[in-house]
């Protein structure tokens, strides 16, 4: 667990109390808002991520076989997204060619960039889910992350970790 002192400096860089506590097969996550003026931006939800891939039309074949993600197009735009998939109600997956025959591996995870990308699944369908990758030859590593949490993590034809999570009702107390 972080000592108080560094609670207090995310507190006051951040304005918000946010500690991590660390065990051996667990990690907890405790977000307290402070009293703060949040921005008023029109935020309505997060609409897509955007991945680089070395071949966008294996990755689209991939994600639609095994997550079952639909192809979709963009209407009306001088340029769309050439390799789209819609993933729920109007959340999207961008999968964007590498500049380069040769891009730069996955980064660890200690590197700053994306660590995963989380999808969220019923928590009670979560055997199920496992047990139809791994039928499908994918590796399967899971996460408990408490009784009430478990996450499946797969990774893609180009190694972007994907999480596949599933919460216990009343989990989330905002």
């Amino acid at each position: 667990m972080f000592p108080p002192s560094a609670c207090a400096r995310s507190f006051e860089a951040n304005a918000a109390r946010a500690c991590w506590c660390e065990t051996s097969h667990q990690r907890l996550f405790s977000v307290v808002m402070a009293d703060m003026q949040r921005p008023s931006l029109p935020i309505e939800a997060l609409d897509h991520v955007a991945l680089t891939v070395r071949d966008p039309e294996l990755s689209m074949a991939w994600y639609q076989r095994v997550l079952g993600f639909a192809e979709a197009r963009m209407e009306g735009l001088q340029q769309g997204p050439p390799f789209l998939l819609r993933v729920s109600p109007g959340n999207y997956l961008n999968l964007f060619p590498a500049d380069s025959a040769d891009p730069s591996g996955v980064p660890d995870h200690n590197s700053i960039a994306m660590r995963h990308v989380a999808f969220r699944v019923s928590y009670g369908a979560l055997a199920e889910v496992e047990s139809y990758l791994r039928n499908l030859g994918e590796a399967v590593t899971g996460f408990d992350y408490g009784p009430r949490c478990r996450a499946l993590f797969i990774s893609d034809p180009d190694g972007h970790q994907l999480e596949l999570i599933g919460y216990a009702d009343g989990v989330f107390t905002a």
